[in-house]
């Protein structure tokens, strides 16, 4: 039976469309292309254990081509599909890369001091799986010449971050956790186009993450894909052509900065060679 079908007694033929898992959470399948070479990345694997791997299958898509994955953060509804991964791969030494807050303890504060905590992510169970772990802080390079932010600066004043509810543990108690520090982004300098920046939840702020983005290669962004929750919106857009459909979803301050920060600037030379980690060998070029 192809990718895609199921067994079903009540139609001719006895099959039918198996569709997708829909759940919430987050993750893509990141192809870059540049000449004759392709590279593959993992961002995020969803939500439930399961439900990355049933879609991939459903897909048709083989997993034991990626050349690594990447963690936005460590919230579970991005970073549960794990064990379904692994169970298609095997034991295969694939490349994580991730913050080193990813493996911070959160939770969301409930009423009567009460608090609903979320899975935490374990190394350890990760590194038994087959998955080699990189920390990562700082900008990186990875397979293809795809940028990852790395902890994204606070550099604007409206985006204030997570609100009260959202906790982490210190080690001696829950305090509020608005800056959530593990957030990142994948960043592909498209040739003629500009940079294209990926995001998971986009939890650094929507306009930090862009001008971080921006830093190393000083060129204009057209597009942003990705979950946005802060602020609160799931939308892709071309920054250029979509920013007035985007407003409702938008504050004016936000909408302000992402119009300015979309223009192109002239005289730029593309690169991201100042990133100094390099997981996953690759030559940094346009693609």
């Amino acid at each position: 039976m192809d990718a895609g079908r199921t067994a079903a007694r009540q139609f001719a033929g006895g099959e039918a469309v198996a569709g997708l898992r829909a759940e919430h959470g987050f993750s893509a399948l990141v192809s870059v292309h540049s000449g004759n070479a392709s590279s593959t990345l993992l961002f995020d694997t969803g939500a439930s254990p399961d439900g990355l791997a049933v879609n991939a299958e459903r897909l048709g898509i083989d997993v034991g081509g990626l050349q690594g994955v990447v963690l936005s953060h460590g919230h579970f509804d991005h970073a549960g599909g794990f064990d379904g991964l692994a169970r298609l791969r095997g034991r295969s030494g694939l490349p994580l890369t991730v913050h080193p807050a990813v493996w911070t303890r959160r939770r969301v504060e409930l009423p009567a001091d009460q608090g609903l905590e979320m899975p935490t992510l374990s190394r350890g169970a990760l590194e038994r799986e087959g998955f080699e772990v990189f920390e990562r802080r700082q900008p990186s390079l990875l397979a293809g010449g795809t940028l990852i932010t790395g902890e994204v600066d606070p550099v604007t004043e409206f985006e204030h971050g997570m609100p009260q509810a959202h906790q982490a543990w210190d080690g001696n108690g829950w305090r509020h956790d608005p800056a959530v520090i593990d957030d990142q982004a994948l960043v592909i300098n498209v040739r003629g186009r500009g940079l294209v920046i990926i995001t998971g939840c986009g939890h650094a702020g929507v306009v930090n993450i862009v001008r971080h983005a921006m830093r190393p290669a000083e060129r204009s962004t057209r597009r942003l894909r990705g979950r946005l929750t802060e602020p609160s919106a799931v939308f892709t857009t071309n920054l250029t052509e979509n920013l007035g459909a985007a407003g409702p979803h938008l504050d004016a301050h936000t909408t302000a900065a992402l119009t300015n920060v979309s223009a192109p600037q002239h005289g730029a030379t593309p690169t991201a060679a100042s990133a100094p980690h390099r997981p996953c060998s690759s030559k940094p070029r346009p693609t």
